[in-house]
Parts: structure tokens; sequence; C-alpha cells
């Protein structure tokens, strides 16, 4: 270790390890150990710094370079410690053993040099060196399995990981032995990753004298009838044979996803049993001392991996049992909808098939020996007017034909799997080639494109519109009606036949959600903010628009609720989470990381902490890569947080990850230097609910100005609102006063308000729309409580106060767009993702209608409609009200932004109805002189006030800094302020300006860049005009 790297045969290896040894003063403390399993860790002051290299020789001698300043040094008394996973900075399993630490203290004086221990040694240049160190046990290997196993084992996760293939068709063949004989008192404990409900009987685990590289494996365990000891249900089976009925307190066949289960043998030969961490007692006596651990993935367990002891996470399992145990009575609401509800395929399929990817992707394993037998479903049944479309990933030109589509009734748990789809005889239709088939009958023979011609990339899908029509699509067009009178609860379907391979669900979200940062998507569009992944945990539900993931049944399980952000972090970002819930029944709680693999390739582990790649993550106190403790005591501690409590991560510019805890920073935690990376959460233990506030900061403040204050794509205050010139009352466009009787319509009509009750809520445009004139509205009022959106389109009906939108609407609603209650399109973004304050805008065109977002357009095609059109809005689910913002005579191309004092001047005139009189004026002046100022009460929390209000300071952070000066700036009035003292460590710096409205009512950003009520706010040379940035003429 040389400064701050560590060097491998004179290469460096690893940069920014530990603490800068030339910043070591006289009597500071040097050491390193080697510990039994080959890691070399390096401690300064007896802090450890960390594994350092791994894999190390076995036999070493400790070297000191007195370079450059450092020109004495001295050996102190060798210190013995419990090296565990808690101390050390290695995946390892948990040791006693003590390592000796080499521990030398720089002194300065050359007269002396002596050894405080009784291993003397003299360090000058005409004598050896010689240290005798105690002898360490030969490295012990880590357990994983053997690379022999049944037939139907598929081995991962360095052989740390087990599965049983075709789990729904064999429940045998699937034992799995350790790759080497056991140690005395060595635990060999595995988890259980996956369970399936179909067979009786569940995982068996015992140990055997057979080597496995010589075995000949039984389809199951206990046929062997020499030398195996094994448990199975709540007995033991000694060689095949019964010798205990009633075994410890558990059952193996009862255990559940995430039990562990371990045994061991004794150094007097007795065989133990662990459920859980609790020691089962004595199963057999006289177990020979050469023996290999075993398991059988029989039945329900297709799945397990060995672990490492936590007893954390037995303490969590032991209350999960008790609480099933005493039966208490949970609450145990309906089923709660996730906020993204894809489809996914479902795990029993075809023989020839299998899913991957967390349910988004099916494939042929062996597609060059066979070419059928690879039907798959979705996992749930389709919804009316849901696209079910799959992208082709794999092709094999080896065979004729290709994919085939459609629907079924049939669910994955009842259907018996043909050869083809086409083969089944009821409730099927299939589109194949270029015609239809209804129950194994040709009933189109030429309806379309044909499939057998589709490339890697092409899209295919089909849709059951509200009528009951089927209609398939191939690359995003409509083939048209394939059949009518197709039943409601059909499940989609598809056919891996022939050429194809391989297919993956295209899903709405993945437009939405960004996986790069290259993303040429304007910041003024809806696509989504910083929000939660549509992958995550099975314990997971993402609700509330995205902005919230929490455990539905958080006093039943408290694990499996990995949720990640729905796009990569950019740099200096912050990913900020609000603590919603804590329940004090677990042990742990909230784990919260980064990694740099997409959320859709990651097979989602139990906990956060088993990510084996490209992952970082706080767990406590501890900073762990890929499963590793690469930092202890990081000064945040997750396991100590309570409900109320912000947390952060941000990977600043220089690679560096760090954790924030209420917008203050905790220091560096480690470097990440890959270029992508995703936000993990792990809502375990005590965490049950974390949500993510609207706004995403971006920090250090200064890189925000200069990168034009960079934020998540739909923060509001990136989104253009435009003050225009204030128009006489003629030229206001306004809607109708003939509407629905739960709509209330204010402000000269321009306000339109729903009532309490959520139906009959229609309203027209008063006028029909004039070309070349657009027609706006803004939403003022949100109810997240509801579902649904506002339904915008147009109409030739007069306005009148009618129940349900006119016969002939063409409308859009949610990401649909409807003409006569028709769906004829999906586009994207959805009108779900409004937000307060958003613009849509219709214009009718020469030739067709055109509808904007924020200003910007989205394509649609919009059939011929009849010349004259009413505007018309149904205030349905989560929006209550709308405002008219729209003026005659103003095209969305000419919309232009004025000067500042002309956007403020506006904005003052929508606060008060009236202008200013000379009465009004004259007052003002004659308190000019009296007026005195002083700061308001609310400020943001990192403020502290001062000599009665009138002195503010910042006690805290770099941001969270606002303060607003009362009484309201009078006309003509000045205010000053002094600058009383600078922090130097922090860039950039005052933040001034003007903003309308009351301070009481004002919600408050990090930062004044981020208000998004009408301001103007100057910052570094840049002024920020109702949210748009621009750069100052004054130098």
């Amino acid at each position: 270790m040389s400064s701050t790297s560590v060097y491998h045969n004179g290469e460096c290896v690893m940069e920014r390890y530990g603490t800068d040894l030339v910043k070591l003063n006289q009597e500071d403390r040097v050491g390193l150990m080697k510990t039994s399993e080959g890691d070399l860790i390096f401690y300064i002051n007896g802090e450890s710094q960390g594994v350092a290299v791994e894999g190390i020789p076995y036999t070493v001698y400790g070297v000191v370079d007195l370079y450059g300043k450092c020109v004495q040094v001295t050996i102190t008394s060798p210190i013995l410690r419990e090296h565990n996973n808690d101390d050390c900075l290695s995946g390892s399993s948990v040791l006693a053993i003590d390592n000796d630490i080499l521990n030398v203290t720089l002194g300065g004086d050359l007269s002396e040099l002596s050894l405080s221990s009784s291993n003397s040694l003299d360090i000058r240049m005409d004598m050896n060196i010689s240290l005798s160190l105690p002898e360490e046990s030969p490295r012990q290997d880590r357990l994983r399995f053997h690379d022999r196993c049944g037939s139907l084992v598929k081995l991962s996760n360095g052989n740390r990981t087990a599965e049983r293939r075709r789990p729904l068709d064999e429940f045998n063949n699937g034992v799995v032995m350790t790759h080497r004989a056991l140690r005395d008192s060595e635990l060999f404990e595995i988890r259980i990753d996956r369970l399936v409900d179909k067979w009786s009987g569940s995982i068996e685990m015992g140990i055997t004298t057979h080597n496995p590289s010589t075995l000949v494996f039984p389809a199951t365990m206990t046929n062997l009838r020499s030398g195996t000891i094994m448990m199975s249900g709540c007995g033991i089976l000694t060689n095949g044979k019964g010798t205990r009925r009633e075994y410890g307190d558990y059952n193996l066949d009862e255990l559940s996803e995430g039990d562990r289960v371990g045994m061991m043998r004794k150094p007097n030969g007795d065989l133990h049993y662990f459920i859980n961490g609790i020691d089962q007692g004595i199963a057999a006596h006289r177990v020979p001392p050469v023996v290999w651990g075993v398991i059988d993935l029989y039945g329900m367990t297709i799945k397990v991996s060995i672990v490492e002891r936590d007893e954390r996470e037995e303490q969590n399992l032991m209350t999960r049992k008790n609480t099933r145990d005493q039966q208490i009575l949970l609450p145990d609401p309906h089923p709660m909808p996730d906020y993204y509800d894809h489809l996914t395929f479902h795990g029993n399929c075809g023989a020839h098939a299998q899913v991957i990817n967390n349910g988004r992707t099916a494939h042929r394993p062996n597609a060059v020996d066979d070419f059928n037998n690879g039907v798959v479903l979705t996992a749930r049944q389709l919804k009316v007017g849901e696209l079910f479309e799959v992208k082709l990933d794999r092709m094999n030109t080896k065979w004729a034909g290709s994919i085939e589509i459609g629907v079924t009734t049939h669910s994955a748990l009842d259907l018996e799997f043909p050869f083809t789809m086409t083969n089944v005889r009821s409730g099927t239709w299939m589109m194949t080639g270029s015609g239809i088939m209804h129950n194994g009958t040709i009933v189109l023979e030429q309806y379309g494109v044909n499939l057998d011609r589709l490339q890697v990339g092409d899209r295919v899908g089909v849709v059951r519109k509200e009528n009951g029509c089927l209609h398939f699509f191939v690359n995003g067009i409509d083939q048209g009606i394939a059949a009518t009178n197709v039943p409601e609860k059909i499940f989609g379907v598809i056919d891996l036949y022939g050429q194809a391979v391989e297919a993956s669900i295209v899903d709405i979200y993945d437009y939405g959600s960004p996986d790069t940062l290259n993303s040429s998507m304007s910041n003024t569009t809806l696509y989504s903010d910083l929000r939660f992944h549509h992958v995550h945990g099975k314990n997971a539900r993402i609700v509330s628009n995205g902005l919230t993931a929490l455990r539905p049944r958080p006093l039943a399980e408290f694990n499996d609720a990995i949720v990640f952000s729905n796009r990569p972090l950019r740099d200096d970002e912050l990913f900020e989470i609000c603590i919603d819930s804590i329940v004090d029944r677990w042990s742990g709680s909230i784990e919260l990381g980064v990694t740099a693999v997409r959320p859709d390739d990651i097979e989602l582990p139990s906990t956060a902490t088993d990510l084996c790649r490209d992952t970082w993550m706080l767990s406590g106190s501890s900073v762990m890569e890929n499963g590793k403790t690469v930092k202890n005591n990081y000064p945040c501690d997750l396991d100590a947080i309570g409900s109320g409590i912000t947390l952060g991560v941000m990977r600043t510019s220089d690679k560096t990850l760090v954790f924030y805890r209420n917008g203050v920073s905790q220091g560096e935690a480690c470097i990440v230097a890959h270029p992508v990376i995703y936000a993990v959460v792990d809502l375990y233990g005590q965490c049950s609910q974390v949500s993510i506030p609207c706004a995403s900061p971006v920090a250090p403040l200064l890189s925000a100005v200069q990168e034009a204050c960079q934020r998540s794509d739909t923060s509001t205050s990136l989104q253009a609102i435009n003050f225009i010139q204030k128009p006489v009352e003629t030229d206001l466009h306004s809607l109708s006063d003939c509407h629905s009787k739960n709509v209330v319509l204010t402000d000269s009509g321009r306000l339109a308000t729903r009532a309490k009750d959520c139906c009959n809520c229609i309203v027209f445009s008063s006028s029909p729309l004039v070309q070349d004139e657009l027609y706006e509205i803004s939403i003022t009022n949100l109810l997240h409580q509801y579902a649904g959106t506002l339904c915008v389109g147009v109409t030739t009906t007069k306005p009148s106060p009618i129940t349900n939108l006119p016969k002939d609407c063409c409308y859009i609603t949610g990401n649909e767009l409807k003409y006569k209650n028709k769906v004829i399109q999906l586009f994207s973004p959805s009108l779900n993702w409004l937000n307060l304050g958003d613009h849509i805008g219709i214009l009718k065109c020469q030739d067709n209608i055109r509808i904007f977002l924020n200003g910007e357009e989205i394509y649609l095609q919009i059939p011929q409609l009849p010349e004259t059109l009413y505007a018309v809005f149904n205030l349905r689910g989560s929006c209550s009200a709308i405002a008219v913002t729209s003026h005659k005579s103003i095209s969305p191309m000419g919309v232009g932004v004025l000067k500042l004092q002309e956007s403020i001047e506006v904005a003052c005139d929508q606060e008060q109805t009236k202008p200013f009189g000379t009465d009004f004026k004259d007052q003002i002046m004659s308190t000019l002189s009296t007026s005195s100022y002083e700061f308001h009460d609310n400020h943001g929390r990192n403020i502290e006030l001062l000599i009665g209000k009138t002195s503010a300071r910042r006690v805290a952070s770099y941001n969270q800094g606002l303060v607003f000066i009362q009484p309201s700036l009078d006309v003509g009035g000045l205010v000053k302020i002094e600058i009383e003292q600078i922090d130097s460590k922090w860039q950039s710096s005052l933040i001034i300006g003007l903003v309308v409205g009351s301070p009481e009512k004002l919600s408050l950003p990090p930062t004044a860049l981020s208000i998004k009520t009408p301001c103007c706010v100057v910052a570094n040379d840049w002024i920020l005009e109702d949210e748009f940035m621009l750069l100052s003429k004054s130098k």
C-alpha cells in the first residue's frame, strides 16, 4: 500500500483505497492483517480500511518501506481479533479465528529502534530482519455445489445456487451435493428461493459418504441404501428407511420461500439440523468423519442457494413463523392493484419453452434441436382494449414457420399444453402465417401481414376491443377485424414455433422510462420523472402514480420488496425518498443503493444485499459492493431511522457515491465508475413504505445552474407556462354555460370545478373551434386518490347538459385515442401522468385536429371530422378542475414570452382582479417611508431566524435555505440586505428575486431555482423568469 493505492508486483490494482499514508503523522499506527480466508486488510490507527486484495498466498511476510519523510517505525504488540463479516470487509462465512495484525508505529528518533513485543526486531541497515508470526490454518474454501448433479439441475451464482428445470413437469432428479466433504462444526445452510404449488413433498437435506465425483445420482436421495442420512418432512431416514418419525419442531414440507435449513456434524459425531438458525437437536449419532452435504430439490422446492449465517434474517424468519403459528388476525385487504400492473408470461408453459427475465421474456432454450412445444400464456387476463404485444428477439432460420399469437379462454394452470396452439379445439383465436384460426379451423386465409416473414426486432400484437372485436397489430399497424364476439375473459398466448426462438413483451411503460442517459425526450413532455420501476419484488406494490412503494402486508412479510428507479440517475442527481411507515415487528430496516444492471435484466433475490453483480448498497451502517462489505461504520445507520426521515443517494461527477439524510451529505461511501446506474431501495424489515418527493433535487447548486437546472423529465419547473399580455375580456376563450349538473363555472366561465359527484362532469367550449386558433386549458386541481383522468376531445354536438360524452365524440383519455367510444390508437405519454399546471391545447387546422401537451404536439391519427366542432372535456378521475388559458387569434407557434417586468405584472394581475387606482397608489406612497421589513416564519428547514427576524442564517447543508421578506414589496419600495458571512467550502452563492403569492401558501423547494409559482430570481449570471432560465445580459 502506497499513499491511497494498492500495488501488486509493481502494478496498481486499486486506487482511492483507505486513508492516505502520506498524510499520517508521528505516533500514527499502520497495520495489516492476512485473514484465514486469504484476504489482505490494512488498518490505520486500529480502523480497518477494507479488503485490499483477495486470495494472497498462504505464507507471506510483512514489509515496511521507510521512504521519504518516514525515518523510524516501531512494531507494537500484535492484536488478536475475531474476524467476521461484521468487522471485515469480505463476504465470506462468519468465522471465529484469531488473526495477527502487524502494527507499525511511526517515530522520529533515529538513535534507538526497539520493539514493545516479545518478537523483537531491530531495524538497521546492517542487520537481518526476522519476525515469527503464528502459523495460520489453511484457507477454507467456501462451500458450493459440485458440478456433477441430478439430470434436471441447473447451477448458477458460482455453483452456490441450484435450480430444478421444468419444475411443473418433473418433481425429482434434483439431487445436488457439496463440492467437498464437510468439516467438523461447519454449518452447511441453504435458503429456499422458490417453491411451486403443484407437487406434494418438498426439500430433503442430509449427508452421505458417497463421493459426488463417482456417484450415480438417483432420482431422489432417499433411494440410496447405504451411507446416507436424510431429513424428509419431519422425520429422519437412514439409508432410505425411517429411523425417527418425529424430529425437531419443523416440517420441511411446510417451509416457505426464504426459510433456511442447515446442518452440522459435531466433533463427537452427532448430526444436528438447524431451521432458521434454531438447533433442532441431535438427528443421528456416530456419523462418519468424511461426509458430503446433500440437497434434494424434490417436489415443491425448485430453487435453493447456499448462504452464510445471518442472525437478523433468522430473527425475522422466526417472527414470521410466530405470526402464522399464533394465527394473529392480520388485516387481509383485497389484493392491492399495482400502478403498473404490466403483463408477464406465466411460468407454466410448453415443454420446450422457458420463461425468463422476470416473466418478460419467453424462449426455447434448445431451439437447434426442437421447433414446437413453445406455447406460452400471459399470467393474467387481458383487459378490454389492452394491447398484448411482443417483440421478436431471436430467430433460427433452420425451421419453417414462425411465431403465432392470439388469445384463449384457457389459463396456464388448466391448459394441457399442445405441440402447437393451433391444435387447441376450444376457446382459442390464433394468427398464424397470414391467416386466422379459430379452435383449430381456418376462418380467414388472407387476413394481414404474413408472420412467417417477420425478422428480429419486429413486433406483433393483439387486442380485444370493447365491442368484442379482435384486432391484430404488426409493427403497430392494425390489420383489421379478425374475429367478433370474442369473450371478455381471455389470456394472451404466443407459440414460439419454428424460426421464432425468443420473444419479449413490449410494455407501454418502457416508452415512458428511458433506459439511457442520452434520451432525446423533451423536458416539456409528460414523460415520467423519477418514479419507481415497474420491475419490483413480489411483496412490493407501486402506487400513487409510481411515486410510492410499499409492502401491502407489512406485519406478515419482511422481505422480497426490492424496488428500483424507473430510469438511470444522472451525475449529481439526488434520488431522494421519504420514509412513510415503520413497523417495529422486524429486525433491520431499509437498504439503499445503486446498481449498474437494468432492472429488467435482474433476477430479483429476497434482499438487495444478495444482488451480486455491479451493485452498491448501504445496509445498516455498512457499505456493500456485490454483497461484500467494503466499509463499516458509515455515518448514516439505516437501521436506526424513523418515519418522516428523508434518505437520498447521489453519484457525483467524480464518480463518488454519497448518501444523504434529511438533505445533508453523510460523506463519501465508495467509488462507482459505471456510466449508467439505477437507484435501488429494499423495503426490508421495519421499513414498509417510502415515497419519492414530487421534485427531485439536483446538487451541487452551481452545477445545476450551469447545466440549465438539470432535473427529472416531468418536473413542473421545466414545463412551459407562458405569460402573455393580458387581453380584454372579449378576447378570452371560455366554457359554455350549458354543461353537466355536477360542474360549477366561475371566473366568467373560464374555470370549471367538479362537484362532489364524479359523474356528469362534462363541459364544452362556448363557441365552435376556429381554424388555426389554439383552444387551451390548464389543470388547476388534482385529487390523487381517484383513478382515471381527464378526457379531452372534440364533438359536433352543441353544448347541452348531457351525462356522457356524445356518441360522435373523438377524444383522448389515459393513453388511448377513442372515436365513437372505440379505441383507434394507443399513444404516449399518458394523461394519467398529468401534473398540476400542465396545459392541453386543441388546434383546428385546415384538414385535421392537432392536440398539444405543454406546447408539444402528440402525433395522433384523428379521423376526418365535420367542419363545425366544439371542444369537450370530461372532468373524470383525479382531474377535478380546469381553467381556460387561451385567447383568440393566438396560435401555438406564435406564443411568446414577454419581458420579465411584463410577466410579473401579469402574474400580479392574476392575483388581484382590479388594477391599482389613483387613491390606492397614493395610499401606498404615503406609507412607503414607514414600511419595515422582516423575514417570514415560513422558511427552508436549514434556516434559523435571529435578531427579531431581521437576520437569517443557514445552519446546515448547502440548500433548503429559502427565506421570504414580509410584508409584500410595495410599488416603488426598496429592500436591502447585507451579506454577513460566507462559507467557502460550497460553490455558487446568494440567489435573490421576487415571487408572487402569500409565503404561507408556498411549498418550499430545495432552491429558489425550483419555485413553481410566478417568480423572477437571479442566480450567478442567470435569470429565472417564471421557470424559464435565461442568461443575463449584464456582465
